[in-house]
């Protein structure tokens, strides 16, 4: 498991609506979606760089070896971009609305 973020509502209301929703990989025309290795990374970067109160964290189905681009580091704090569509997860108590705080 790799991580994500996205605008709450908006994800949220996404995998509402689509149960198999995806984060979408590179394509020709697109350098695929932000990932993170780790939850932490990930909030660092909305703590530092959004609103946290508007931003949550997702898990998606990828390994970060395997299914990354390590010569690209879209935002500067660690992160990735996706080589590959992968499934898009809401994660457990404790990692899903982002805290300014960091927990």
């Amino acid at each position: 498991m790799i991580y994500t973020l996205g605008k709450t509502d908006l994800y949220e209301k996404y995998l509402d609506h689509k149960p198999d929703a995806k984060k979408k990989g590179r394509t020709k025309d697109y350098e695929g979606g932000t990932v993170w290795e780790t939850t932490e990374d990930a909030q660092k970067y909305i703590n530092e760089c959004c609103s946290p109160n508007e931003f949550s964290i997702y898990g998606v189905e990828a390994d970060w070896k395997r299914d990354t681009l390590p010569e690209i580091d879209p935002t500067g704090y660690n992160s990735r971009s996706l080589k590959r569509d992968a499934k898009l997860v809401r994660l457990g108590e404790g990692h899903g609305q982002a805290s300014s705080d960091g927990d």
